[in-house]
């Protein structure tokens, strides 16, 4: 019985060791307030990201700092996931002639991410925004990730939004399996040193 919970122990000392060896990576476009998201444009930004051996996205989230409508104006800004595949390399800029209705739909893999709709107008009523990617969202990340080391992030601006920069967190993982094999590491390690003691 004692030992089997000094056994649990262990095994939970591993998971909590290896689960808290997270990665941190953050990325902003250049220029980092995407020209102000003006409405006229739309915006398709590529970024290259290899994951390390034996980890996986577990969340990821998209700030943008200090946006705000320019005016009063009905506004709608459109974020979406993209396939890095069917983009060119950092930030794209296209003329949609201040079309209404998410535009970086034309790229192939767009997933809507968030929908923004009448933001406050003016400089005194800016705000910092922050989405969070649901798990379905983190799994096309990793898959598009996975695959191809790379992948996009949309924006159709049907207004103009001042903003002073947007910024991209995401935090890697182990995998399941490395956590379960770090575990059974320190369990083992622990058992051969008790070995050792008793003879």
């Amino acid at each position: 019985m004692k030992r089997s919970i000094v056994l649990a122990c262990m095994v939970a000392v591993g998971v909590i060791t290896v689960s808290a060896n997270a990665d941190v990576y953050t990325f902003q476009p250049d220029p980092a307030n995407l020209d102000n998201l003006e409405h006229s444009k739309y915006y398709a930004w590529k970024i290259d990201f290899s994951l390390p051996s034996g980890e996986t996205i577990d969340s990821a989230s998209l700030f943008f700092d200090d946006i705000y409508n320019w005016n009063d104006d009905d506004n709608v800004l459109y974020v979406s996931l993209l396939d890095g595949n069917w983009l060119w390399d950092g930030l794209s800029t296209f003329s949609d002639d201040q079309g209404g209705g998410d535009n970086t739909f034309d790229f192939g893999g767009a997933v809507s991410l968030v929908k923004y709709e009448n933001l406050p107008g003016g400089y005194d009523n800016r705000q910092d925004i922050t989405y969070i990617f649901d798990s379905s969202e983190i799994g096309t990340l990793n898959t598009y990730v996975l695959y191809d080391d790379n992948f996009g992030i949309g924006f159709d601006p049907d207004c103009h939004f001042n903003n002073d920069g947007v910024t991209l967190t995401i935090a890697t993982v182990p995998v399941p399996g490395a956590v379960l094999l770090g575990s059974i590491g320190v369990s083992f390690s622990g058992w051969l040193l008790r070995k050792r003691r008793m003879l």
